[in-house]
């Protein structure tokens, strides 16, 4: 597993990926750290100042990323249940889905601009 630093929700916030093979093709899997804003205060955080610059290095470097697999902390954001009843009914493939952390970046970026605003950051 290789660590990827994703700060932002938290300042120690790590992300993990890995590659495995499943009947014999490579797979790229990530585990990513929440990227949510969660209540985070983001403006004038005197105990996380660096927290808008943390959260913007993230989306970029979560963007670059390529995830056949995203398995997140919180497994209703991807359907983890559902993957796993699909999976067992027999889809091999219920779990790929490269579109997806694509998706969590995208939407995670929105409502923290969205948030950053609201709170009258720029």
């Amino acid at each position: 597993m290789t660590p990827v630093l994703t700060p932002g929700h938290t300042p120690g916030c790590t992300s993990w990926t890995m590659r495995v093979t499943d009947t014999g093709r490579p797979l790229d899997v990530v585990f990513p750290c929440s990227i949510t804003v969660a209540g985070n205060k983001l403006v004038g955080n005197k105990g996380y100042p660096g927290i808008v610059a943390d959260f913007r290095r993230t989306f970029a470097r979560m963007r670059r990323l390529h995830a056949d697999v995203v398995l997140p902390a919180h497994s209703e954001r991807a359907d983890v249940l559902g993957r796993a009843r699909r999976r067992d009914a027999g889809d091999a493939n219920a779990f790929i889905a490269p579109d997806l952390l694509p998706r969590f970046v995208n939407e995670a970026q929105a409502a923290f601009e969205a948030e950053l605003k609201k709170q009258g950051g720029q």
